[in-house]
Formats: C-alpha cells, structure tokens, sequence
C-alpha cells in the first residue's frame, strides 16, 4: 500500500513539474496518458 502511495505521489507531482516547466504541458501529459491507455489495451489483447 506504501508503494501505490508513492507511485501515486510521483506521478502527481511529476505532472505537476510538467504543467508548470513546459509551455504545451496539458498537450504533453495528454499524449502520456494516450501512451498509456495504448499500452494497457494492448496489455489486455497480448493475453
């Protein structure tokens, strides 16, 4: 459970570096989680 917490802290402040340090950060996190969803369908059919 301490290890989800922490996950889920660095990907929330790590967004937040995002945002705050690139000019298209809403852009650029939209395509990571567009990268992610990708990866989680193709998780799901690779079984």
């Amino acid at each position: 459970m301490f290890t989800t917490a922490c996950l889920h802290l660095i990907g929330a402040f790590g967004a937040d570096l995002i945002q705050m340090r690139i000019n298209n950060g809403d852009r650029v996190l939209q395509g990571l989680g567009f990268l992610s969803a990708f990866v989680g369908v193709g998780l799901i059919f690779q079984l």
